[in-house]
C-alpha cells in the first residue's frame, strides 16, 4: 500500500486556517508576555512582536478575503436591529 493512499492533503485553505489559527494562539500569549515584561526595553521589543503578528494575522484574513476562502454571511437586518437593541440596552445598565 503506498503512503499517498493514507495521507490527508491539505490545501490552500487548510494552510491559511491553520496559520491564522497559530497566530491568533501567538498574539494571545504576547498579550501576557507585554503585560509580564520586567522592564521597558523588553516590553518595546515584545510590542514589536506583537504589532507584527498582528499585521501577519490581518495580512492573512486579507488574503482569504480576496480568494473567497472566508466569507461573511450577510445578517438580516431585523437581527441587525435586534442585536443592537440588545447592546443599547446592556450599554444604558453600566
Amino acid at each position: 500500500m503506498n503512503n499517498k493512499e493514507n495521507s490527508v492533503m491539505l490545501n490552500d485553505v487548510d494552510y491559511l486556517t491553520l496559520l491564522i489559527n497559530h497566530l491568533k494562539m501567538l498574539e494571545k500569549n504576547m498579550t501576557t508576555a507585554l503585560t509580564e515584561a520586567s522592564n521597558e526595553y523588553v516590553y518595546d521589543k515584545y510590542k514589536n512582536m506583537f504589532l507584527n503578528l498582528t499585521e501577519m494575522q490581518r495580512r492573512c484574513y486579507e488574503l482569504m478575503f480576496s480568494q473567497d476562502y472566508y466569507k461573511i454571511d450577510e445578517a438580516e437586518e431585523s437581527k441587525v436591529k435586534e442585536t443592537l437593541k440588545d447592546l443599547e440596552s446592556k450599554f444604558k445598565e453600566l
